[in-house]
C-alpha cells in the first residue's frame, strides 16, 4: 500500500511539495503522518458566527486550516472548557482579524499567541467540576450560533464557571455581568449580521448588471457617498484670520529639498519654490499631492503648518478607512478591493 500511494503521489509530484519535503527523514517517508505529534485542542483560523474549540481526544491531525494547541500544564479538557468560554469570544474580536466582508475571523497563530485567556492552571475543585460538567453537556448537543446560545442552561454555567474562575464570586455580580457580556455581544453579531446583508445584497445587484469594473463599482459607491464629508486642502483647515502667503505651485509632482546645499524648499519639475522652513514645505507639498495647483495659501508659522498637517493626515487616514470599508461591501478580492479604493480616490480628488 505504501508503495501505491508513494509511486502514485510522486507521478503527480506531490512529494516535491515543502510540506511534503519538510516530512521527509532517515526514518519516515513524505506521505508518512503517523509520526507527527497530534495536539490536544484544536482551534479553527476561519470562525463566522460560533466560537468553537475542540477537545482532540482522539488525536486527529491538523491541516493547515486550524491551528493546534498543545497541553501540558493542566489538563486539556478544563482549557478546552474555558477557551469555549463567551470571555474568550470576546476576546478573539479583539485579535483576529476580518476575514472578508461577511462576518468572518481569521485567527493566525501571532494573533492567537497575544489572545487574552482566562488562567486556569490554579482552578479550585469546586470551578474545574463546573467547568468540566458544563462542557460535557455542551458536547452533548449541535453547537450553534454564539448569540443562540446565550439562553442555554450549559453555556450560562461554562460562563458563570469562568468568571468565577477569575474571582467574581458573588453569583449577583457574575449574572449581572454575565447578562451584560451576552448584550454586548448580541449587539456586535447583529451589527456584523446587518453588513453582511448588505454585502450579499450589492453583489446581487452587481451579478445582475452583468461584468463590472472597479471604476463602475466605485463610481456607484461614489454616487450614494455623503460629498459633505469632503474637505478641501489647506483653505478648510486653516484657521480664520492665520497670516498667510499666497504661491503659486505649478502643477506635477512635488519633493522636499532640505540639505546643506538647499535651504528648504519644494522642487516641482524644474521650479524650486523657497519656503524659509521644512513644515512649510511639507504642507505646500501636501497641498500639491491633494491636487492643488495655482495660487495656494499657507501660514506664515511653521508650528500653526504642523499642527494643520496632523489634523490633514487624522482626516485622511478616517478617509481611507471608510472608502476601504465601502469597497469591501462590494468584493472580497484583494486586488479588486484595491482598484475600487484607487479610483474613489481619483473621484474624490476630481470633485475637489
Amino acid at each position: 500500500m505504501h508503495r501505491n500511494i508513494s509511486d502514485g503521489g510522486e507521478k503527480e509530484l506531490f512529494h516535491e511539495g515543502s510540506t511534503c519535503q519538510g516530512r521527509e527523514n532517515s526514518n519516515h517517508k513524505w506521505y508518512d503522518l503517523t509520526y507527527e505529534t497530534r495536539p490536544h485542542l484544536i482551534f479553527p483560523k476561519i470562525q463566522q458566527y460560533r466560537h468553537i474549540i475542540a477537545d482532540n481526544h482522539k488525536a486527529f491531525p491538523c491541516n493547515s486550516n486550524l491551528l493546534g494547541l498543545y497541553v501540558s500544564e493542566l489538563n486539556p479538557k478544563v482549557l478546552c472548557a474555558v477557551l469555549n468560554s463567551t470571555i474568550v469570544a470576546m476576546t478573539k474580536q479583539f485579535f483576529a482579524r476580518i476575514h472578508g466582508r461577511e462576518g468572518s475571523l481569521q485567527l493566525d497563530v501571532y494573533s492567537a499567541a497575544m489572545m487574552l485567556v482566562p488562567d486556569p492552571r490554579n482552578v479550585s475543585v469546586h470551578c474545574r467540576a463546573r467547568l468540566l460538567k458544563a462542557l460535557g453537556e455542551m458536547k452533548g448537543r449541535q453547537s450553534q450560533n454564539l448569540v443562540e446560545e446565550f439562553s442555554l442552561p450549559d453555556r450560562q454555567e461554562l460562563d458563570d464557571a469562568v468568571l468565577e474562575m477569575i474571582g467574581i464570586k458573588e453569583k449577583r455580580e457574575r449574572v449581572a455581568l454575565r447578562e451584560r457580556l451576552y448584550e454586548a455581544m448580541t449587539v456586535l453579531y447583529r451589527e456584523i449580521r446587518e453588513v453582511e446583508l448588505q454585502v450579499q445584497k450589492n453583489r446581487l445587484a452587481q451579478a445582475r448588471r452583468g461584468r463590472t469594473t472597479p471604476r463602475s463599482l466605485a463610481e456607484e459607491i461614489w454616487g450614494q457617498y455623503d460629498k459633505s464629508k469632503i474637505m478641501s486642502f489647506p483653505e478648510v483647515f486653516i484657521p480664520k484670520d492665520t497670516p498667510c502667503e499666497t504661491i503659486e505651485l505649478p502643477a506635477g509632482p512635488g519633493k522636499v529639498l532640505n540639505d546643506l546645499f538647499t535651504p528648504p524648499s519644494l522642487k516641482v519639475g524644474s521650479v524650486i519654490i523657497p519656503l524659509q522652513d521644512v513644515e512649510r514645505v511639507h504642507f505646500a507639498k501636501a497641498a500639491l499631492d491633494a491636487g492643488r495647483s495655482g495660487p495656494v495659501s499657507i501660514p506664515h508659522d511653521s508650528v500653526i503648518c504642523k499642527n494643520i498637517l496632523s489634523r490633514y493626515e487624522a482626516y485622511l487616514a478616517e478617509r481611507d478607512k471608510e472608502f476601504s470599508v465601502l469597497a469591501g461591501e462590494y468584493t472580497s478580492d484583494e486586488t479588486m478591493h484595491a482598484k475600487i479604493i484607487r479610483e474613489l480616490f481619483r473621484l474624490c480628488n476630481k470633485t475637489l
